[in-house]
């Protein structure tokens, strides 16, 4: 019996935003890596070419750039809000959403991040 895995990704999604605790993070901002991968059943869209059929990557970009537009204290919240808002607005065909966002040369270390997964299943 085969069990299908499908995935829509977006990898290494560079974006400039202005999130953290410290007023100078607010300011001159910070650089972000977002990745995102939403299990979707794709089988209608795999037969049919149609883009009704499966969730547009570029639907999923444009969420992830209006909300890491809105600054924030924490990237938790962002994650959050992002996976939240995709969930709600995609919920017909979506079943599971991970998203990572990584803070580029914070203080200490190479990378800093926060990683959420959720699952229908």
């Amino acid at each position: 019996m085969w069990i299908d895995e499908q995935y829509i990704l977006l990898k290494d999604i560079h974006i400039h935003a202005f999130h953290g605790v410290f007023p100078e993070e607010r300011k001159t901002g910070t650089d972000y890596i977002v990745n995102i991968r939403c299990g979707v059943d794709v089988d209608k869209a795999i037969k049919s070419d149609d883009i009704d059929d499966t969730i547009s990557y570029v639907y999923i970009y444009k969420v992830i750039q209006e909300e890491m537009a809105i600054p924030s204290n924490l990237i938790e919240h962002v994650a959050g809000r992002i996976m939240n808002r995709i969930i709600k607005e995609c919920n017909k065909r979506l079943l599971s959403v991970r998203i990572n966002i990584v803070k580029t040369n914070p203080p200490g270390c190479s990378d800093a991040g926060i990683e959420l997964y959720k699952s229908l299943i």
